[in-house]
């Protein structure tokens, strides 16, 4: 009789990463390149980015949410509904997707966040985090972390006021980020340039 391998959480992160194109070594890159339809926006990543970004995939694989634009609306409304901590860039991000989101996906992003209000998360544990987590049994950190079923059939009052709030301050953030998305597309289209250049001037293998 074979038994089941059980998935730990490092392969469930892994198999995330890999079904999006993406891998760990993006912990480590100096710039974040995003296309949002024909535009390319390009951020710095701070060390305060880097510091939660482990975190960030750990909550995609745990969640299932994609990493696709309405997917990150979904994990961002999820963190701030199951609280990011003392992780300032999280919130920072996480409101500027709130900001547009609640207008493009309101009942999916609501159903996140309100799934985040009944479920815990990582942003709590001591950073870096213990290794030792990546080699639990993904469906037993699902279940301690409440992940294992969906959200609650019906909000509380409480969870629409601590949803409005969110969201009124998602558009304050939002002011932020029109303000600084033409400075975002000119080193998007920068980044553009430079790997064109690098392409072109690349030696051409015989």
């Amino acid at each position: 009789m074979t038994i089941a391998h059980a998935m730990t959480v490092r392969e469930a992160r892994d198999r995330y990463l890999a079904e999006f194109g993406l891998s760990t070594d993006t912990y480590f890159e100096d710039w974040v390149d995003v296309k949002v339809g024909p535009l390319p926006l390009r951020l710095p990543s701070t060390d305060a980015r880097k510091r939660v970004l482990p975190l960030h995939d750990i909550h995609h694989a745990l969640t299932g949410y994609r990493a696709d634009i309405l997917g990150e609306a979904e994990i961002g409304a999820w963190e701030l509904g199951s609280g990011l901590g003392r992780h300032t860039v999280g919130y920072v991000l996480d409101l500027l997707t709130l900001s547009w989101s609640t207008w493009v996906a309101p009942r999916r992003v609501f159903r996140a966040f309100l799934r985040g209000r009944h479920s815990g998360n990582f942003y709590r544990a001591p950073l870096p985090l213990d290794p030792a987590v990546l080699d639990e049994d993904v469906d037993a950190v699902r279940e301690r972390l409440g992940l294992h079923q969906g959200p609650p059939s019906h909000a509380t009052a409480a969870d629409v006021i601590a949803f409005l709030g969110w969201y009124l301050a998602s558009l304050a953030m939002g002011v932020v980020g029109l303000v600084i998305l033409p400075v975002m597309i000119a080193l998007g289209l920068w980044g553009q340039w430079e790997a064109h250049r690098g392409r072109a001037t690349a030696p051409k293998a015989v």
